[in-house]
């Protein structure tokens, strides 16, 4: 109830209304220009109001008080109960709880290994078929194996496939990242002690969804089937964490290379009955990690173990078996070997890189794999303009001149102009130098053809930047030695999957 100063009101006059004393204060002059002020008047409620409220309360409380707490019971029940459904499903038994629940205190794997995480499977409900998975991997010392009690399942709730994939996919991941793991094993129970359905999941490759069902054998193991696809999964891992690390910026390459290098290091010296031998593509990623590592901080330590990775891949890819792969492991070790030449000035050791680049060289150019050849051929002359040209032997610069003739012969000269101009002006820088050594006008008078043939392949005007050094000046002027090195070392590995 509003009241107003009303005009006729006496200086200090005091109203009582509903219980509330109003005061009207009048200034001097006689306005009533400060309004009321009101204050509470102590006074029996319940004379104004009728009955007392708290006491009808209480009475309906008392009539009622079964209801409410009835009422509140089924709240908390219910509330409960979804909690309960979000630690542990229906399904699980009280054990799976109470293992989830020793979950909440485990610690993240250290990342130290390579660490594989098994969820339970879908429809084990005695835990028997998980453990038959898990007991691959006794044993094992090269890798972190761990468990965890969540399962992840396509919940068939009656959505699409590709929504129950999603969410599955959704749910491994997450594992993976509360775990610091590198490759889930996941799936369910197709027939108890027959078949499992088991599928891994990874950040970086995806999930192998879909794959057919694994036969468990009649005394309860896994097939071999199960420990190749484990390897080619790990072979997967290895080989993406590598290759990001290796394109990042040249000051940060060690910093990222170095925890998946050493988490290999540990894989292949430890006594591993899961993994089948021979693990050539471990063995050829541990040798990338290796070498980029110790091209960029010159470090011989990593990079004689890069070495020695390279050339146990040669031993077991061989040209007839693996030509392609023999070709890139060639490459990989030239180049290591050049680094090594390089930091401590060993001359042996640079004479041995331009070997191995070019039997590689040479051999891109049987298997006619053109972006292979062109990196091959850039690779060997950055290493051959750190050499100087000059200080190699007379017979390997005629062996380099030869894999240059053989890669232009199958580089397509209309379509790959470019690349083609290029590797004639490298043949050319090459038969000037033998020229020099071996004295006579032959090699000269071919480097003179090979540079004309690159200068008419490009135009000056298509290429103004680049056509002063298609004139047969020495590519040194492109980059310093140190650059060189590791533009090289990088423009091979973009890197091969060795798996390939």
């Amino acid at each position: 109830m509003s009241v107003s100063c009303l005009p006729d009101a006496k200086p200090n006059r005091t109203v009582e209304i509903a219980g509330v004393a109003l005061h009207n204060e009048v200034d001097i002059r006689g306005d009533c220009s400060l309004g009321w002020r009101s204050e509470v008047v102590e006074r029996n409620y319940a004379d104004f109001y009728g009955p007392n409220l708290w006491q009808r309360a209480k009475g309906w409380l008392k009539r009622r008080w079964k209801i409410v707490c009835g009422a509140l019971g089924a709240l908390l029940v219910g509330y409960a109960g979804a909690v309960l459904n979000e630690i542990a499903p229906a399904p699980e038994s009280a054990r799976s709880l109470a293992c989830r629940a020793g979950e909440w205190w485990s610690e993240p794997a250290p990342g130290k290994l390579f660490t594989i995480l098994i969820s339970n499977l879908g429809g084990d409900t005695d835990g028997q078929q998980t453990k038959l998975v898990r007991d691959v991997f006794l044993g094992q010392r090269g890798l972190d194996v761990r468990r965890t009690c969540h399962v992840v399942a396509l919940d068939g709730s009656g959505g699409s496939i590709t929504e129950e994939e999603a969410q599955a996919t959704k749910q491994g991941h997450a594992l993976l990242d509360d775990w610091n793991a590198d490759l889930l094993i996941w799936g369910e129970v197709r027939q108890e002690n027959s078949e499992l359905s088991l599928w891994f999941l990874s950040r970086e490759r995806g999930s192998t969804l879909g794959r057919p069902p694994y036969s468990v054998s009649e005394n309860l193991t896994l097939p071999v089937d199960f420990r190749e696809d484990l390897a080619a999964q790990l072979e997967a891992v290895a080989f993406a964490q590598i290759v990001p690390s290796t394109s990042a910026d040249a000051d940060r390459i060690s910093e990222l290379l170095k925890p998946p290098a050493e988490k290999l290091r540990r894989l292949l010296s430890a006594r591993s009955d899961v993994l089948p031998r021979p693990r050539t593509p471990l063995i050829y990623s541990f040798g990338d990690a290796s070498a980029a590592i110790g091209i960029q901080t010159e470090d011989l330590e990593w990079l004689e173990q890069a070495i020695a990775a390279y050339h146990e891949v040669l031993s077991q890819w061989t040209r007839e078996r693996v030509p392609l792969g023999w070709a890139a492991a060639q490459q990989s070790l030239g180049l290591a070997l050049h680094s090594l030449g390089q930091i401590n000035g060993d001359s042996t050791a640079s004479e041995d890189a331009v070997e191995a680049l070019c039997r590689s060289l040479e051999e891109w150019t049987e298997a006619k794999v053109l972006r292979r050849i062109v990196m091959a051929a850039d690779n060997l002359d950055g290493v051959l303009q750190d050499l100087w040209l000059r200080a190699l032997p007379p017979a390997l610069l005629e062996r380099v001149a030869a894999a240059y003739h053989k890669a232009l012969v199958v580089l397509p000269r209309d379509s790959a102009l470019h690349d083609w101009a290029w590797v004639q002006n490298y043949l050319g820088v090459t038969l000037t130098v033998l020229g020099e050594r071996q004295g006579g006008t032959e090699f000269l008078e071919e480097a003179v053809a090979a540079h004309h043939a690159a200068l008419e392949q490009i135009p000056r005007e298509r290429v103004p930047l680049d056509f002063p050094r298609l004139g047969g000046k020495p590519s040194s002027s492109r980059r310093s030695a140190s650059a060189r090195r590791r533009k090289c070392s990088y423009s091979r590995s973009r890197i091969m999957d060795p798996r390939q």
